[in-house]
């Protein structure tokens, strides 16, 4: 079904029809879209993906002042990428995360400096944490591409309650922990025009792209945050809804993804490597009439049957309809439940001890809601 085909049927069914109605509906379909694609590792869903880590950096020496947070280098070439990065000072039981860079050799750290104070000492830079692909929801398994190595999955808390040197270590990653999502890759140049009651956002020297509809704009200082419904130019969007904020014709704004996940890895990598992973990606949200769900067309009818029982109340023809669409609902749910609960392919939690390495059991593996294997 195309997106304009659920808007269609729905509207079948309700006692009138207005612009807010519409968005309404616009957005109890992808609500239940989401719903459906997000609960299940879905066999169509998954990709692989790949990225590469960063090298330590431990050129030249640096200046370390017991109780201060600038770090001096002499002979260093600091740059505003090591922003986010972790230093070790020496020899020091420390890991300290680089907040500002002020030039080639001053970086600022988040806290103060707790060891002795050092001249001249040597130091390391190093990358821990990593951005997955921007569609990547849940990752399935990590493997680290230079010895082959399937990473094992560490849950965060248990890992940021551990004590040891692992948040000092470095050397070639073996472990990954989730650390949720990111949308630090956000677009602000330069400013727009939002105004009050208009869904247009006018750019002023910005560069707008076609791969941005979809994506969430958000004006600094509103929390809200609205969705791109089309790029008309490079200084032209369109949003979901219209503007609710303050009419602002210098407003400083930002773009990005929904949100995009991000991975430590531990030991911190200590030269530039292949990390290999499989991920079930997130899905995307229908805009244009001829949108379809990605989602195989034998469950389409869920979402409406979804979006329905969720528009129905207090705008239905009559009260026989809510409660029928609410029993379809549940009973489309049980049934992809049971569809996976058999299929062997479709099941994260598949038990096969003949074949361990594939699949949720036998030893080596680690059962955490995806298919993720240890080493």
């Amino acid at each position: 079904m195309r997106f304009k085909d659920y808007k269609d049927e729905i509207r079948r069914h309700l006692t009138n029809w207005t612009t807010e109605t519409e968005l309404a509906v616009e957005l109890a379909i992808n609500n239940n879209l989401f719903e459906i694609r997000n609960k299940f590792n879905w066999w169509f869903a998954r990709e692989r993906f790949y990225f590469d880590t960063v090298a330590k950096y431990a050129t030249g020496t640096i200046t370390a002042t017991n109780g201060s947070a600038t770090i001096t280098g002499s002979g260093t070439t600091f740059t505003a990428a090591m922003v986010g990065r972790k230093l070790i000072v020496g020899g020091d039981s420390t890991a300290y995360v680089i907040k500002t860079f002020t030039s080639a050799t001053s970086i600022t750290l988040e806290s103060v400096y707790q060891g002795t104070t050092v001249s001249g000492s040597t130091f390391a830079i190093l990358k821990h944490i990593y951005r997955l692909n921007d569609r990547a929801m849940r990752i399935l398994w990590m493997m680290q591409n230079a010895d082959k190595i399937k990473m094992r999955h560490v849950d965060a808390r248990y890992f940021d309650e551990a004590k040891g040197p692992w948040n000092t270590s470095y050397g070639k990653p073996s472990h990954y922990i989730p650390r949720g999502q990111t949308t630090a890759n956000y677009y602000a140049a330069n400013t727009v025009l939002v105004t009050n009651g208009s869904a247009t956002v006018t750019g002023s020297s910005t560069a707008f792209t076609s791969d941005m509809a979809g994506m969430v704009f958000k004006v600094v200082g509103d929390d809200i945050e609205y969705i791109i419904s089309a790029v008309g130019s490079a200084t032209s969007i369109t949003l979901d809804t219209n503007y609710d904020g303050t009419t602002n014709a210098s407003a400083s704004y930002a773009i990005g993804p929904w949100g995009t996940e991000q991975v430590e890895l531990w030991p911190a990598p200590e030269t530039a490597m292949q990390i290999e992973y499989w991920a079930q990606l997130r899905a995307v949200k229908m805009v244009a009439d001829n949108d379809v769900p990605d989602l195989p067309e034998q469950w389409h009818a869920v979402i409406l049957h979804g979006a329905l029982a969720e528009i129905l109340p207090g705008r239905a023809l009559n009260e026989a309809e809510i409660d029928r669409y609410e029993k379809k609902y549940a009973g489309d749910l049980k049934d992809i439940k049971s569809w996976h609960n058999v299929n062997e392919d479709e099941n994260p939690f598949f038990k096969d001890t003949n074949n361990p390495e594939i699949t949720g059991g036998g030893t080596g593996f680690s059962d955490d809601n995806a298919w993720v294997f240890t080493k």
